[in-house]
């Protein structure tokens, strides 16, 4: 298989996974997006999707070189997600000013009980802080 024919494939299957969490699937509880290398236009799509996804338990959003701006995306949609319980964003390129809108959303959101930030070894002292207040 090339590498067009890989990625259009991969594209077919984010696109079907966006579907299946707008039209709450119940059988769609757990969703792992592990090295999609998600940009701004993915997450946007997701961000929609589960602003009206009620199904959706569990998130993982790793190995994505995901940074700032699209954790800001993702953090908004997380404002009214009801249903998310446990969210990994392991090994990212989040930095303050994500760590900050995450924290921002957690303050409106009450069901995320699980967060996992495993990443940095090298965090800020300004990043520290704002992980330790989450």
């Amino acid at each position: 298989m090339s590498v067009s024919e890989r990625n259009s494939k991969e594209e077919e299957e984010f696109k079907n996974k966006m579907q299946r969490l707008k039209l709450n699937d119940q059988k769609m509880t757990y969703l792992q997006l592990f090295g999609y290398q998600l940009g701004v236009q993915k997450m946007q799509a997701l961000s929609d999707a589960l602003k009206v996804n009620q199904t959706l338990t569990h998130l993982e959003i790793s190995l994505n070189r995901i940074g700032d701006k699209v954790i800001e995306a993702l953090s908004e949609a997380l404002k009214v997600n009801q249903s998310i319980t446990n969210l990994i964003l392991s090994y990212n390129l989040i930095g303050a000013n994500g760590i900050e809108a995450l924290n921002e959303s957690l303050k409106e959101n009450q069901t995320i009980t699980k967060l996992n930030l495993y990443e940095k070894l090298e965090w800020k002292k300004r990043e520290c802080k704002l992980y330790l207040n989450l």
